[in-house]
């Protein structure tokens, strides 16, 4: 990806955490592949595996939801996080997004 992203700020990113092996974590994806149609196809092709949260968020108007149920029926999973976990993912992203100026 080049130093300059021309990526529209204003507009649905779409974070998935997976288990992996070693336990729980955000996918890693490239910033143009966030939104919904390309994280739907990432979903079925299997190249984000054992989905088991997905976050909408718009960082410009501030608005972010759990569309993990929305999700499902692109997968065959049961989202299996325990609400602990859950909350603790959500605290963890609202962080992230705080430690850097929510961009």
């Amino acid at each position: 990806m080049s130093a300059h992203c021309s990526i529209n700020p204003d507009r649905m990113i779409y974070f998935v955490l997976c288990r992996y092996r070693d336990g729980l974590a955000w996918a890693e994806r490239d910033a143009g592949r966030t939104n919904k149609r390309d994280t739907v196809l990432d979903i079925t092709n299997g190249a984000l595996p054992n989905v088991v949260q997905v976050i909408e968020l718009n960082y410009v108007e501030f608005t972010s939801r759990d569309v993990t149920e929305d999700f499902a029926v692109y997968q065959d999973f049961v989202p299996h996080l325990t609400p602990s976990e859950r909350l603790a993912a959500l605290h963890d992203h609202q962080r992230d997004l705080r430690k850097h100026g929510g961009a």
